[in-house]
């Protein structure tokens, strides 16, 4: 790919990223549309050159979109390659009720991750992720398909690099059998010293089942590495 055909590719990608979020929020400015605050703090503890832990908790709603009151993640990431990885963990939560006719519920959620990414110029990234989410919640279990296609860029900012990303995400659920949430997430990652940084985005959601809600949120995630 020459220099003028990737430069090409990641603006329409960028473009197109942009546009997506604009309409997302542009369909949000309704009554009847959520605003929320969404804190989480990721810990990564690094075994070998291709495997890591990874650490998760958060409050008020998950990165998942998932209305959240106490949560605890675990996962075991292998990379085989610049472009594969795999991911495979657990999810212990409570979540909080979806309406004022249901109840708090304990969830057991095991979590299988298939990422595959393509380099867009010298900075750029685009990475599809098909996930597969298998519930337990209260003794009922379910289980939920998703697919995300994220862009992101590496920008030099003086002696930093920050990292602007914009994604789309879309869960099939299968106690609906059907498409049931969509997300969109714009942000920048941020690099604060060699362990920590810090990713500041804002997020629009939208749930059909089991009832329709609109929400967009501002999210903080702290991640460390070790």
């Amino acid at each position: 790919m020459n220099n003028r055909s990737s430069i090409s590719l990641r603006g329409t990608v960028l473009l197109t990223a942009w546009v997506l979020l604009g309409i997302a929020l542009a369909g949000s400015a309704r009554a009847d549309t959520n605003h929320e605050f969404w804190p989480e703090l990721d810990i990564w503890a690094r075994l070998t050159d291709s495997l890591r832990l990874l650490f998760i908790t958060s409050g008020t709603r998950d990165r998942n979109g998932d209305r959240t009151a106490d949560e605890g993640e675990a996962f075991l990431d292998y990379r085989m390659s610049d472009r594969i990885s795999f991911r495979a963990g657990f999810d212990y939560q409570k979540n909080l009720p979806a309406g004022t006719s249901t109840s708090d519920s304990i969830e057991h959620r095991y979590v299988f991750d298939f990422n595959y990414r393509w380099r867009i110029g010298e900075a750029g990234r685009l990475t599809d992720r098909s996930r597969l989410d298998i519930r337990d919640i209260e003794d009922d279990t379910s289980y939920r398909i998703r697919n995300r296609l994220l862009y992101e860029q590496d920008i030099k900012v003086s002696r930093t690099t920050i990292t602007p990303y914009a994604s789309l995400e879309a869960y099939y659920d299968s106690r609906s059998s059907t498409v049931s949430r969509y997300r969109v997430e714009s942000g920048t990652v941020v690099p604060f010293g060699r362990r920590f940084e810090g990713d500041f985005y804002l997020g629009w959601q939208r749930d059909t089942h089991p009832g329709t809600e609109r929400v967009v949120g501002l999210g903080f995630t702290l991640t460390a590495r070790f």
